[in-house]
């Protein structure tokens, strides 16, 4: 973590002697993720910045590849449940039919 951020950045110490003993796990919880967060999102910018254009289109084509394998993903997802249901189906029509 950069220097200036740790610095701007309480401590768990801090934390402790400023807020009871619950806030202040839960805000050294949050501090960790919103650290962890803000690496993750300097990593993804240095990957942008890597190609020839503009960072904010490398961005938007990123998150348009992201958005379409998960509508892919979920219409999988959804005709496999459809293939489930009507297999389910035929085969109560076929033990209804059976029985009688």
């Amino acid at each position: 973590m950069p220097w200036a951020l740790m610095k701007a950045i309480p401590s768990q110490e801090d934390f402790k002697k400023k807020y009871p003993e619950d806030q202040a796990a839960d805000m050294v919880n949050s501090r960790q993720q919103n650290v962890v967060a803000m690496d993750n999102y300097i990593n993804q910018m240095k990957e942008y910045a890597k190609d020839d254009r503009n960072i904010w289109i490398v961005m938007k084509e990123k998150q348009d590849k992201e958005r379409k394998a998960y509508a892919k993903a979920d219409a999988h997802k959804q005709r496999v449940a459809s293939e489930e249901l009507a297999a389910r189906r035929a085969e109560m029509r076929r033990e209804v039919s059976s029985g009688s």
